[in-house]
């Protein structure tokens, strides 16, 4: 019985190790390529946010290039600069700036950033009062 208990323990602790490799492989790919990583402070926010830039292959700091900046920028960055240079040669695409804004992860900043107030779940959805800035006001206005 002890054994059969051994081997399950190694079984799941392979499995386990298998599975976290798997995932770090996996972000590694979506989150690593070959931007150039840069760490921005804001006052105004009073947060650090990362951002990734790739300059294109022909860049010149003396000629103004087309701009893309992707918010939500935590996935997929390889795929991005793939698909930017799997397009036309001729394009201006090829080109361009492309700015990838990083989420920070646990600190619900996604939702903050990309979401309308009036979705996120810390919303009051109770009816707003009668007051001088509701529509039945305005429609008084209005006929006057």
């Amino acid at each position: 019985m002890r054994i059969k208990k051994t081997i399950i323990l190694n079984v799941l602790f392979v499995v386990s190790v298998f599975g976290f490799a798997i995932t770090g492989f996996s972000y590694y790919q979506n989150n690593v390529s070959d931007f150039v990583d840069v760490t921005l402070d804001s006052k105004v926010l009073n947060e650090s946010r990362k951002v990734f830039i790739r300059l294109p292959n022909n860049y010149d700091k003396t000629k103004a290039h087309p701009l893309f900046i992707k918010t939500d920028g935590n996935f997929n960055l390889a795929n991005w600069d793939k698909a930017l240079k799997a397009l036309n040669p001729e394009s201006i695409f090829n080109e361009a700036i492309l700015v990838v804004v990083h989420n920070q992860f646990f600190t619900d900043t996604r939702n903050r950033d990309l979401v309308p107030p009036y979705a996120r779940k810390d919303v009051n959805t109770n009816p707003r009062p009668n007051n001088e800035t509701t529509p039945e006001i305005l429609v008084k206005l209005i006929c006057f």
